[in-house]
């Protein structure tokens, strides 16, 4: 069935267990593609790929390769997402953390995997004409001439991760006038915060669960609100990391926006983390940001790091 596979190598789902081995692969993967001159911290812990995992029907919507000594070789998660707030206009989506173990490159396995993804989208989506995407690091030439060879061509849309490294804490925040902050409260501002963020993008909040209610290191106190009498007007969520703070989200509602609240939630948020003990902070960004986010995180001192950009092609 899986005929490009080397001899011994086996193709099943993946499985929650499999959690800490992905963690792993990401990390081998992703400090290969790293800007040599960046000290490399890893993107994702277990917790954040369990909490990936839980979003999932791991059964159907997974593919994991393992080596004959059983180590993971490559992976890839497939999901439907939309363009849209209203989820009218669909797509497929290939996990961004898909891929395979540098140690196994150059076998086929991620063939293999790209030719699931292909499969699933076109069982899933039968009665539909879509696109299918994938995220690809441009320093990794190999993985550029693989989907191009499997049909995919560029979208001219990039992300870049920032990050800043902290040598001593920063000074208290002045909020703009009018402008109070305090944590996430569970269960009592899950919609406003759900609206604001998808009413800032644009764009529908996919991975809600991912960062909430499906991780089991969740921490309300890393999401920061920026209100403005009873309007939420601002709102940046944090995500628990053992070697650094990251920022999943920051968005500011359109009819408050130039007046500083993203650049002081931003400043709060790494001002906190620092006092947690987290002295590098990081976020990801597109590069081609309409709201000027990329020269709002330079200023609070943040530097580019990795890049990744994204290709796509018709089911």
């Amino acid at each position: 069935m899986h005929d490009i596979l080397p001899p011994g190598f086996i193709m099943r789902p993946a499985a929650l267990e499999d959690a800490a081995a992905l963690t792993n692969l990401i990390a081998e993967r992703d400090s290969m593609e790293y800007p040599p001159e960046l000290d490399y911290q890893p993107d994702y812990t277990v917790e954040d790929i369990e909490a990936e995992c839980h979003s999932l029907n791991l059964a159907t919507d997974t593919c994991a390769v393992f080596a004959p000594d059983g180590q993971l070789a490559g992976y890839l998660g497939v999901t439907t997402d939309f363009v849209d707030v209203q989820r009218a206009q669909p797509y497929v989506g290939i996990q961004s953390f898909s891929g395979v173990h540098p140690a196994f490159v150059g076998l086929g396995i991620g063939t293999e995997l790209l030719r699931f993804a292909h499969t699933w989208a076109r069982e899933q989506h039968r009665a539909r004409s879509l696109r299918i995407t994938t995220w690809i690091n441009p320093r990794n030439e190999r993985a550029r001439r693989l989907v191009a060879k499997e049909g995919y061509t560029s979208d001219q849309h990039g992300v870049v991760e920032m990050k800043v490294k902290l040598s001593q804490e920063p000074p208290p925040i002045e909020w703009p006038a009018g402008i109070r902050v305090r944590s996430f409260r569970p269960g009592q501002d899950d919609v406003l915060v759900k609206a604001a963020i998808e009413e800032a993008f644009g764009l529908p909040f996919t991975h809600w669960e991912q960062v909430y209610t499906q991780r089991t290191n969740f921490d309300p106190t890393l999401w920061h609100l920026a209100w403005d009498g009873e309007q939420v007007a601002g709102v940046l969520i944090g995500v628990p990391n053992p070697d650094m703070g990251w920022i999943d989200q920051l968005g500011v509602r359109p009819a408050w926006r130039k007046r500083g609240i993203g650049q002081a939630l931003l400043r709060h948020a790494i001002r906190d983390f620092y006092q947690r003990g987290l002295h590098t902070v990081a976020l990801s960004v597109a590069i081609n940001n309409q709201h000027g986010a990329p020269r709002l995180y330079a200023r609070a001192g943040m530097q580019v790091g990795s890049q990744i950009d994204r290709y796509s092609k018709p089911v």
